[in-house]
């Protein structure tokens, strides 16, 4: 017998402290390099930036709350928070929330594979596609134990 447990996260855990310290900081360092958003998809960055694993997408504008396009765990609800089945639909899920396409987007293109990163990539043919996004996003503040 298996026991199912539905688990509800509201986005106000990623508004907790230290998780909006690094969000703000990596801001602060695309500000630097003229970037207008990130879109983050590895686990260890995801963990840095949210705070846990999922299977989906950061998207970290400059100047509006970061959102999260989540594929799993679909239990996760909240006003930031938007259900995705493939990144093709990011362009039209960002329009949808009243945020420009970028016009420079960071991805983390050390961490991510080559099909996966330009699947990204493609998903924004008119954004100039930035592959510096976990060697920026590493030079944020440090995790304290």
């Amino acid at each position: 017998m298996y026991l199912c447990i539905r688990e509800t996260i509201n986005d106000k855990e990623m508004l907790l402290p230290e998780l909006k310290l690094r969000r703000d900081k990596i801001r602060s360092l695309m500000a630097q390099q003229e970037i207008d958003a990130a879109l983050i998809a590895c686990n260890v960055n995801l963990i840095y930036t949210y705070g846990r694993v999922v299977s989906g997408y950061l998207y970290l504008p400059l100047h509006a709350p970061a959102r999260l396009f989540i594929k799993r765990p679909n239990n996760i609800e909240g006003e930031h928070i938007h259900p995705i089945r493939k990144p093709e639909q990011l362009p039209d899920l960002l329009k949808e929330c009243g945020l420009p396409i970028p016009a420079r987007l960071m991805l983390e293109g050390d961490e991510l594979s080559f099909t996966e990163y330009n699947r990204l990539a493609a998903c924004f043919p008119e954004t100039e596609v930035l592959p510096c996004g976990t060697a920026l996003i590493r030079k944020g503040p440090k995790c304290q134990d």
